[in-house]
């Protein structure tokens, strides 16, 4: 991100507004929030005042990643914990505190493994097979607790599916 800090410096001298097109690009296990927010203050900072987004590839959380960059676009200093808190609330019902925990440690994991090589930028980081299988008791229990509620249960199984495959993709 210096480089296109200094770049975005020297646009500030020729360019009264400033637009980027911000790709919200993270390998799974995603950065949801920490480092998508600090990008988005480094381009206010940088003079930047309007983005483009694109991104949101993530299956699991696109809809949580788009209204994160909605709002930062607003006020990049946001509460981002406080806005994934509401959007969980929203989003999985009686499940959210569990999601919550789970996005938490998922973030954890990222910065466990800052500086572990991966073979691409678009390669999955490793996750301990201890914390996949914590993940997958999460959501056995996040499952029990929205079973009568199809909505909240088709939610919780969404994002559940990225937990499978990385347990797949790890230790098969």
């Amino acid at each position: 991100m210096y480089q296109v800090f200094q770049n975005l410096k020297e646009w500030q001298k020729i360019a009264k507004n400033i637009t980027c097109w911000f790709y919200l690009l993270t390998s799974p296990p995603y950065a949801l929030y920490e480092k998508p927010q600090a990008d988005m203050q480094a381009l206010v900072r940088g003079g930047v005042t309007a983005i483009t987004y694109c991104g949101g590839y993530c299956t699991q959380f696109a809809d949580l990643q788009k209204y994160l960059v909605m709002r930062w676009s607003i006020d990049p200093n946001r509460d981002a914990e406080k806005m994934v808190k509401e959007f969980v609330d929203f989003k999985f019902g009686p499940a959210a505190n569990l999601m919550m925990e789970f996005i938490k440690d998922v973030e954890k994991n990222r910065r466990d493994l800052r500086g572990v090589q991966v073979s691409s930028e678009y390669s999955s980081i490793p996750v301990e097979s201890k914390r996949l299988v914590r993940w997958q008791k999460l959501f056995d229990r996040m499952e029990k607790i929205t079973a009568k509620n199809k909505k909240y249960f088709n939610e919780v199984r969404m994002v559940r599916s990225a937990v499978d495959a990385w347990s797949l993709l790890f230790y098969s």
